[in-house]
């Protein structure tokens, strides 16, 4: 089974996640967690003042009241791409190994959801969506 916990950032979603992997004893995968192994963290002058802004987790811009650089945009879109796509590696993984699985992820793209709804049709298993509200 793999819960899809979704919504804008600040609506709860982790909160909720959290506390439905307590209720069941299953593992939450979160697009936060896979971001920050993935990119380094830095503020809005590190990353500005750094030579491969590129490495930095680009998204933390979007907080940040300073405008973000037009060519940092792209930038954005490709990290998104290879958070999203580790966590449908994570996904299939835990599939794999018998286990179901919540994600705790802004799921914006529909295609993302439908390839994850995909994956679980190609291990029978549901994929139930909660969507969280601010």
């Amino acid at each position: 089974m793999i819960i899809l916990v979704c919504g804008l950032p600040g609506s709860g979603k982790s909160t909720d996640a959290g506390k439905i992997a307590r209720r069941l004893g299953i593992e939450v995968i979160s697009t936060d967690k896979i971001r920050k192994s993935i990119f380094k963290q830095g503020s809005f002058e590190e990353i500005k003042n750094s030579e491969s802004p590129e490495d930095y987790d680009l998204q933390i811009l979007s907080e940040s009241d300073d405008p973000i650089p037009d060519e940092w945009q792209s930038v954005i879109w490709k990290q998104s791409d290879v958070v999203y796509n580790t966590l449908l590696d994570l996904i299939e993984k835990s599939l794999s190994s018998g286990k179901s699985i919540i994600v705790d992820a802004t799921l914006y793209k529909k295609d993302f959801r439908q390839m994850i709804y995909r994956i679980a049709e190609s291990f029978g298993t549901k994929a139930y969506i909660i969507e969280c509200f601010a």
